[in-house]
């Protein structure tokens, strides 16, 4: 029987948060780690290379950190040549040390001593993106042994900026900085060193941690149908240092671009619903979201407490919404469609808002109604890009899953996802998804959820195959009658 590793990370609403932490402080390799286990030893919590012949020694471990990363590694060595050297692989989407893998790596040391950051073509070629300062990578005088502590940082745009510290400098310096988005997803980080005989056994790490955001790739992107896209907010009478806006929330498990759509606003009589496309270039709305789409972002953002700045849409042809109230519509471009129209008006506000309503948004009660109220003064009575006041659930609604790198379950090979809510009468759809958007696994759908309970995965697909080694997405969509909501996200990675 295969057995499986389960391995972990909550995810914000659409990027896995991730976080590895590589541990050796209990004298062994942990489990779920692969490589050459056998060309190592671990004492004191440090890690150590031990071999008797020259080679090379590797260790990954699944991590899917990739955007808004950073990674951290404490290496100890002799003075590196070009046959003597480390390497720390940051992002790779397998774990390989030949051309059966990609991904990005720092080298430390060479014939010049120096940091660089390189890519790995699958073919096995390697490309150098940029190098540090020549002859860095030297002991101190008269010590024979090199101490560097490296970071890295990548944010969602690509920016690598790579940090070194060695022996007993105070603070970390700054390498170089380079953009780079040759891949953008990654399923291991991992540990390489290469030496001759005399020097198999001085290469020693510790501090092996990385963080960061999984970027969730799903299908390309769908045509909408209607109620696959619905309206959510809309600021039809703002401030005079405001502006108009709607958000529009995905609650289908669609890609959809909002290049697709177009837009228009009417007033409540029965004037044309004359519509303008969104927005010409591909923007893309994934199943959770929220996006805000306004002529003027800045002035909605400056004035919002909710600084949600990836959610915006610039519409510069956005028609205006009458402060007297009105219609707003999305269609779908090719054929005209109805996807989704609601109405405003100021007495659909609460009694007593302030200003008569001016400055103040209409929000959605429920995902799966169509009654709309007052945004509430703890938000700034908006929230754009923002899940509703009116539908955020109570605070005791739990969902913990495994924990990271949990141990070996050799007898089930199972994942466990426990949950503890606030009351009965949940309706969940909870689906496994590969990392390229295609459901895996359906676990439930409109399973209804007791007060606690929990959820169990076997590391297969719908029609009972088992599953690749590699990171999935597991969403929990769940919906009381009452219009409280529940959504969830966890990265599971099957490692062996």
């Amino acid at each position: 029987m295969k057995k499986f590793l389960f391995v972990w990370a909550c995810l914000c609403p659409f990027c896995a948060f991730a976080q590895l932490n590589v541990s050796f402080t209990d004298g062994v390799i942990p489990s779920y780690c692969v490589g050459t286990d056998s060309l190592f030893t671990v004492a004191d919590g440090v890690l150590t290379s031990s071999n008797d012949v020259a080679g090379e020694s590797y260790l990954f471990a699944p991590s899917v950190a990739m955007d808004d990363a950073e990674w951290r590694l404490s290496v100890t060595m002799t003075q590196p040549t070009g046959s003597c050297f480390a390497r720390y692989y940051l992002a790779v989407d397998a774990p390989a040390i030949d051309g059966s893998s990609s991904g990005y790596f720092l080298r430390l040391g060479d014939s010049k001593r120096q940091i660089s950051l390189c890519f790995r073509k699958e073919s096995g070629s390697v490309v150098t993106l940029a190098k540090g300062d020549t002859m860095r990578l030297l002991p101190p005088p008269n010590e024979k042994m090199l101490r560097v502590e490296v970071k890295v940082t990548r944010s969602s745009a690509g920016e690598w900026v790579v940090y070194s510290r060695l022996n007993d400098e105070e603070s970390f310096r700054q390498e170089f900085s380079v953009t780079d988005n040759t891949l953008t997803q990654a399923s291991y980080s991992g540990i390489y060193c290469k030496y001759p005989k005399s020097k198999a056994n001085t290469f020693s790490f510790s501090g092996w941690m990385v963080e960061g955001e999984a970027a969730f790739v799903p299908d390309p992107p769908s045509l909408p149908e209607p109620n696959d896209l619905i309206f959510t907010e809309i600021m039809f009478a703002p401030s005079s240092d405001g502006a108009e806006f709607v958000e529009i929330y995905n609650r289908s498990d669609k890609v959809i671009d909002l290049s697709d759509l177009q837009f228009a606003a009417r007033k409540a009589d029965a004037s044309p619903n004359y519509g303008k496309r969104v927005t010409k270039s591909s923007s893309l709305i994934y199943p959770g979201e929220y996006k805000v789409i306004t002529k003027y972002p800045e002035k909605v953002y400056d004035l919002s407490l909710c600084k949600a700045d990836s959610s915006y849409v610039t519409m510069s042809n956005m028609p205006s919404l009458n402060n007297s109230g009105g219609w707003v519509s999305l269609f779908r471009t090719t054929d005209s469609l109805l996807i989704d129209e609601a109405s405003f008006a100021p007495d659909l506000h609460v009694e007593g808002v302030p200003d008569k309503g001016v400055g103040v948004s209409l929000e959605r009660l429920s995902i799966e109604g169509s009654s709309w109220t007052s945004a509430s003064p703890a938000t700034g009575y908006s929230s754009p890009g923002c899940e509703n006041q009116a539908m955020l659930a109570v605070e005791d609604i739990l969902f913990e899953a495994d924990p990271l790198c949990a141990p070996y379950r050799e007898e089930s090979g199972l994942w466990h996802l426990r949950y503890n809510l606030d009351k009965p009468g949940y309706l969940a759809n909870v689906r496994v998804y590969a990392l390229n958007g295609s459901v895996v696994r359906t676990l439930g759908h409109s399973l209804p959820l007791s007060v606690t309970g929990e959820l169990v995965w076997d590391g297969r697909t719908d029609s009972g195959a088992l599953v690749a080694v590699a990171p999935y997405i597991v969403v929990v969509q769940a919906i009381h009658p009452s219009g409280d909501m529940v959504n969830r996200r966890f990265v599971v990675t099957v490692s062996r």
